[in-house]
């Protein structure tokens, strides 16, 4: 199940009720949602037009400390404005 806010979020949540996850990716109110027919992709919609093509099973399956650090890795390894105790952050 999904659902939008005016807080520029949209909300992932099983049936029992629990929160899976909270999207971020508008910068205005999201008042519509629309599943494709298989469940893979979610799609929204702000109140600035903005559309936003979620994949579901992506989402679901994300780690996000793990993309974090995959993502900042060269960055934290080779700027050398970085301290060294900061370049071991994303060492686990």
């Amino acid at each position: 199940m999904a659902t939008s806010s005016v807080d520029e979020t949209v909300k992932l949540w099983n049936l029992e009720g629990k929160l899976l996850a909270t999207l971020k990716g508008h910068g205005s109110g999201v008042r519509t949602l629309t599943f494709r027919k298989d469940g893979q992709i979610l799609t929204s919609v702000g109140d600035d037009g903005s559309l936003v093509f979620w994949n579901i099973p992506t989402i679901l399956k994300l780690q996000p400390l793990e993309y974090a650090c995959n993502w900042v890795r060269d960055y934290l390894h080779t700027n050398p404005g970085v301290t060294e105790g900061d370049r071991k952050l994303c060492q686990y």
